[in-house]
């Protein structure tokens, strides 16, 4: 058996339980102790005397049950024979219903045969004066001695008039009251969490459908709870026209809930896109309606209808879907068929064409439960399903997530080989550059050591050499050493790359390091030395100073305008640091370049140098615990100072940093 079939066999034995429930609970009308009389319906009784009279005149006609519906000249006048054994027994109540009713008075005949007033109550009654706090015109029978075993019930009627009576003891009236506060609050309480979930949802899903099936749940529980006196409890005192304005305004919001409900549900736009209006326009129509009957004193007839074309039309509908196999009709096609055949009876006892039973009076509040029971249901069928698809949809996207992770793990390892690769080809090509290098220098050293060997030899010659020969030989002994420094140091600089530089620094007279350092450059330079008068010693590195030094004059020699080229170079001391300043008359740092001049490799203009000059002099100073600063200089120019600190007593042989920093 399918999960679709053993649900629909549940609802079947469900509604067969309630059947059966009903059945039994009903008490036998053949079994029935006491006796239902009626005035006729044509007759006006006026007054309790009238009634009276009439009932000993024997003009009271005998009814069949415990209920009397049916269209009425007047008040319908009702009365009621009680065994005696009803009649003597202390406590024994007499019940009217429904709670809904204007007035019921209840008078004692006595033995002299007048009527003896012994309460009343309804809804045009305060509450206060009810002869006991129930939900609707209930009685307690305590007879006297010249009282008669017969009671006269009056029920304020218009037109029409419907009234159930129950006669009971104490013991069996309580018991009846618990049966029902059970019955209705498990109604009750299946519609309010209904409608809590389907709130719920409509909140998570943002869809109408479920505003809905929340109004079904809403309204269908108001209008139980009010037709049975659970509200009417709660409200205060006003005219009983406010109380059918709100009760027909209950039943018009119900009556369009559940067809809106049903038309959307079951897809009656399907069968005829007109249909569903035809459903709406009808049940919009019963509120106007019934206010209008109340308003106008008429008979609620137009509104029973509207309510009999809307079962037709929702029974057709319901029918004709479930035969086209639309999937909702076909899942909850009989539900909805027992929710609008169990309308009919219940519109028919109002006007009179079938009486009114238990059944027939609460069928059709059964199947509202079964509706409301089938919609939570439902709602639980939806929870689930898009549990399962979050699962399905939380466990393919986790699949996707690993795949991507793997494909990207995947690319991560292809683009570090691929890096690795690239990496070990620069260090090849680097490799290469620092090995023609090292070989340029190497071969720039030996000719250039060769001609300055063969200069310094001829200074051994005896015969005197003309002095405009001298001073070129000495220009050529100048540039040969500044040829083998420059290949020195390239030689350096390759060592340099190859490892962390170590200052290792020796107390210096920096006046006269600096003189030798400017005995580099051949003369007729436009070079100028500006020292102190004292001396200035200090413990710096001499060779990285000096390649720091002439890095800045190089500098300078190359920025400043040919032929009109002013380079000074100043050395300066106070107490606690000294510092070199090289300035030019070229055209300067721009402001947006100072901060990044000293970086590796940054040049200004396009030139064949690679931008290591003044980085390498910032690393010499920051080697030393100094630095290296660049500003303008007047009128214009770049001037670069290089602040070192004046420690003689300073260990600084410890200080390496590599030059690729």
């Amino acid at each position: 058996m399918t999960r679709q079939r053993k649900v629909w066999w549940a609802i079947v034995m469900a509604i067969a339980l309630a059947a059966a429930w009903l059945a039994a609970s009903v008490t036998s009308e053949a079994d029935q102790a006491w006796t239902l009389k009626a005035a006729p319906p044509h007759l006006v009784v006026e007054t309790p005397q009238q009634a009276a009279a009439l009932y000993q005149a024997g003009g009271f006609q005998a009814i069949t049950g415990d209920s009397v519906n049916r269209y009425q000249a007047g008040d319908l006048w009702l009365a009621v024979e009680l065994p005696a054994s009803v009649a003597q027994s202390p406590g024994s109540v007499l019940s009217v219903r429904p709670a809904t009713l204007k007035r019921v008075e209840l008078y004692r005949l006595t033995q002299s045969g007048h009527a003896l007033l012994l309460g009343a109550a309804g809804l045009d009654v305060p509450r206060t004066q009810w002869p006991m706090v129930a939900r609707g015109p209930t009685f307690v029978l305590d007879k006297q001695a010249q009282d008669s075993a017969t009671v006269l019930v009056k029920v304020s009627a218009r037109q029409f008039a419907l009234a159930m009576v129950e006669v009971e003891t104490a013991a069996q009236h309580h018991l009846a009251v618990e049966h029902e506060v059970f019955l209705l609050g498990g109604v009750l309480s299946l519609a309010v969490v209904t409608l809590v979930a389907s709130l719920l949802a409509w909140r998570v899903a943002a869809d109408s459908e479920f505003l809905l099936w929340a109004g079904q749940a809403f309204s269908s529980m108001c209008y139980i709870a009010y037709s049975h006196g659970l509200i009417v409890a709660y409200l205060p005192a006003m005219p009983y026209k406010v109380h059918a304005y709100v009760f027909w305004a209950t039943v018009s919001v119900m009556i369009w809930t559940i067809s809106a409900f049903g038309a959307r549900a079951l897809d009656f736009k399907a069968l005829h896109p007109q249909l569903p209006r035809v459903i709406h326009a009808l049940a919009l129509s019963a509120a106007p309606l019934a206010f209008l009957s109340v308003w106008q004193g008429w008979d609620t007839a137009m509104v029973r209808l509207t309510q009999a074309g809307l079962i037709v039309l929702f029974t057709v509908g319901v029918l004709w879907q479930i035969w086209r196999g639309q999937q909702m009709a076909r899942r909850y096609g009989v539900v909805a068929l027992l929710l609008a055949l169990s309308g009919i009876p219940f519109v028919l006892l109002q006007v009179g064409m079938v009486p009114v039973t238990h059944l027939t009076w609460n069928a059709w509040q059964y199947a509202l439960a079964a509706c409301d029971l089938i919609l939570l249901r439902e709602l639980i069928g939806r929870f689930l399903q898009q549990r399962r698809e979050a699962l399905n949809e939380q466990i393919h996207l986790q699949s996707l997530l690993r795949d991507e992770k793997a494909q990207l793990e995947q690319r991560v390892v292809e683009r570090t080989a691929a890096l690795v690769q690239a990496n070990e080809e620069l260090e090849r090509a680097e490799l290469q550059q620092r090995e023609l290098l090292s070989m340029a220098s190497h071969e720039f050293r030996s000719p250039a050591a060769a001609i300055q060997t063969t200069l310094e030899a001829l200074e051994y010659l005896r015969e005197p050499i003309p002095s405009v020969m001298q001073d070129r030989l000495d220009h050529l002994q100048a540039a040969a050493r500044r040829l083998t420094f420059l290949a020195n140091r390239l030689i350096e600089h390759d060592r340099w790359r190859e490892r962390s530089l170590q200052v290792h620094v020796e107390r210096l007279d920096l006046r006269a390091w600096l003189i030798d350092v400017l005995g580099d450059y051949p003369d007729g330079l436009p070079l100028s030395l500006d020292l102190p008068s004292e001396p200035v010693w200090a413990r710096v590195d001499p060779v990285l100073m000096r390649i720091a030094c002439q890095n800045l004059i190089d500098n300078a020699l190359n920025q400043a305008p040919k032929g009109q080229a002013q380079v000074r170079v100043q050395l300066r001391a106070d107490s606690a640091r000294y510092w070199v300043r090289v300035s030019d008359n070229g055209p300067g740092v721009p402001d947006e370049f100072k901060l990044r001049v000293f970086d590796r490799f940054f040049s200004q203009k396009a030139s064949l140098r690679n931008g290591l000059g003044l980085s390498i002099v910032r690393t010499v100073a920051q080697l030393h615990g100094g630095d290296v600063q660049v500003t303008d200089a007047q009128p214009h120019g770049a001037c670069f100072t290089i602040t070192l600190p004046l420690k003689e007593g300073e260990d600084q042989s410890t200080n390496t940093m590599s030059l690729t920093q």
